[in-house]
C-alpha cells in the first residue's frame, strides 16, 4: 500500500461538508450524531476537534474534551471507510497528546460498545485500561406526583459525601459518574458541590441520613430524556428512587428516563423492579489511561 502524506490540524467550518459525507457510513443501522454536534464542538473552548487530511481532503476526525483541570475525554473518532486501516488514528494521536500536555491533563478516558473490537484495540494500543461496564436502560415517564424524592441542597454536602464514601458501588465504579450522556469523569468533592449548587442531586433522607441518591446529567439525545448520570442506594430505596425519577421526568415534560447504569447486581435488580428496560443490546465499556505530568 502506498504511503500517504497526512496533515493533521484543528477542524475548520469548511471541513463540515466533507466530514459529514463520510460520517454517513459510520453505522448501517443508525444515524451518526456528528451532524448535530459539529457546530457546537467547533465553538467549544473546552475541547479540540482534530481533522486528518489526505491531499487536502478531510478523511478522519477525533475530539478531545477537557472535563476538569486534570481529566479529558476522547470522542467522535471517525475515519472515512476508504481510508480505514491506513494509520490515520495513529497520525492524529501525537497532536491530541500534545493538546493534553499543554493543558496539564493527567487522565484520559473514552467509551465504546462492547461489540466494537476495532476501538477496543485502539484503546489497548494507547495504553488504556477498562474501568467500567455499563448498560443503557430507559423507562417511560409516569404521570403521578412525587412522594419522597427531593433535591439536595448545598448544605446537604456532608451527608451526601458521607453516603458516597461508605458506598460499595461508588468504589466499584472508580468514583466515576456520567457528567453528560456518554462521557464519564471522577465525582470529586468539588464536583459534588457544583452539582448540589446546580440542583441536580436528588434523593431520599431518613433522620438526616441519605438512603438513595441520583445525579442528573446533561443528556445527548434528541428526545431530551431525564438522564441520571449516577444512582446509588440499597436495593429497595434505589428501586423507589428509580420509580420516582419517572415521575420527575413527567413533571419536567420529559418523555422518558434514560441512562447508562453500571453492571452491578443491586442496580440491575432495582432497574427491573422499577419498570426499566434494556434500551441497547451492547454494553458500553469505559477506558482510562493515567499520564505522568
Amino acid at each position: 500500500m502506498n504511503e500517504m502524506e497526512v496533515e493533521v490540524r484543528p477542524a475548520r467550518p469548511e471541513d463540515k461538508e466533507a466530514v459529514l459525507a463520510f460520517c454517513e457510513h459510520t453505522w448501517e443501522d443508525q444515524e451518526d450524531y456528528i451532524r448535530y454536534v459539529w457546530d457546537e464542538w467547533l465553538a467549544d473552548p473546552n475541547g479540540r476537534l482534530f481533522v486528518a487530511l489526505v491531499e487536502g481532503k478531510p478523511v478522519a476526525i477525533e475530539r478531545v474534551l477537557l472535563m476538569s483541570e486534570h481529566e479529558a475525554w476522547w470522542e467522535g473518532l471517525r475515519v472515512d471507510p476508504q481510508y480505514r486501516g491506513r494509520g490515520l488514528v495513529a497520525a492524529m494521536r501525537p497532536h491530541a497528546r500534545r493538546y493534553l500536555e499543554e493543558h496539564g491533563i493527567t487522565i484520559g478516558r473514552m467509551a465504546t460498545a462492547s461489540t466494537n473490537t476495532i476501538v477496543q484495540g485502539m484503546a489497548a494500543r494507547r495504553g488504556m485500561q477498562r474501568v467500567g461496564r455499563y448498560v443503557l436502560y430507559e423507562a417511560e415517564a409516569v404521570d403521578a406526583p412525587l412522594t419522597r424524592l427531593r433535591p439536595f441542597a448545598p448544605e446537604d454536602f456532608e451527608a451526601v459525601w458521607a453516603f458516597l464514601e461508605a458506598s460499595e458501588l461508588f468504589a466499584a465504579v472508580h468514583r466515576l459518574y456520567a457528567s453528560r450522556g456518554w462521557a464519564w469523569q471522577e465525582l470529586t468533592p468539588q464536583q459534588l458541590r457544583q452539582r448540589l449548587e446546580g440542583g441536580t442531586v436528588w434523593g431520599f433522607q431518613e433522620d438526616a441520613r441519605v438512603t438513595a441518591m441520583a445525579i442528573l446529567s446533561r443528556p445527548e439525545d434528541g428526545e431530551n430524556p431525564l438522564w441520571p448520570g449516577y444512582v446509588d442506594g440499597a436495593a429497595e430505596p434505589l428501586a423507589e428512587l428509580l420509580r420516582e425519577l419517572r415521575r420527575l421526568a413527567h413533571a419536567r415534560g420529559r418523555a422518558k428516563v434514560r441512562g447508562h447504569f453500571p453492571i452491578f447486581d443491586r442496580v440491575l435488580q432495582a432497574l427491573e423492579a422499577a419498570g426499566y428496560r434494556r434500551a441497547w443490546d451492547p454494553e458500553v465499556w469505559v477506558y482510562e489511561r493515567r499520564y505522568d505530568r
